[in-house]
């Protein structure tokens, strides 16, 4: 992942570890403002924010996170510590579907009941709607593991 020690500077295997992960924790909160901004055009069926940012402040912004992004890369560059992506996109979205599914078995009347009492009709409309949302997600989740035509590659 990173050198032992830089020969210019003299940092060890811990410095640069720690550059590297205080470096990716930044670039995340770019991202997180990226999501941010990206509200208005997400087909999220709830979404956290509404945009009060002009089109010239967005660019602005999207501006300033890229010259951030490029001294990031820089200052991992000039310390000769490398990193390459870790995790498999498809064992992510997995992982996110699992959490999903289970969120979505939690809107079953019989985990409601620590709520309160459901009444029948309530349990009879409600139970099909969550059937069929457990079916979508894991439909996407078969779909995302075992695509048509993809050969398993094993994983890191």
């Amino acid at each position: 992942m990173v050198p032992e020690r830089h020969a210019e500077d003299g940092l060890n295997e811990h410095h640069l570890r720690r550059l590297l992960v205080s470096c990716q924790y930044i670039d995340h909160l770019l991202s997180e403002i990226e999501n941010v901004l990206n509200t208005v055009d997400s087909p999220g069926a709830f979404p956290k924010y509404f945009i009060d940012i002009s089109p010239a402040e967005r660019q602005v912004i999207e501006d300033h996170s890229a010259r951030i992004r490029r001294q990031l890369l820089r200052l991992v560059q000039r310390h000769g510590i490398s990193h390459q992506p870790g995790i498999p996109a498809r064992r992510a979205i997995h992982s996110i579907l699992a959490v999903a599914q289970i969120s979505a078995e939690e809107l079953n009347p019989r985990h409601l009941r620590g709520y309160g009492k459901v009444p029948e009709s309530a349990a009879a409309v409600l139970k099909p709607l969550v059937g069929e949302l457990q079916d979508l997600i894991a439909a996407l989740d078969q779909f995302v593991t075992n695509p048509p035509g993809h050969s398993a590659e094993p994983e890191r």
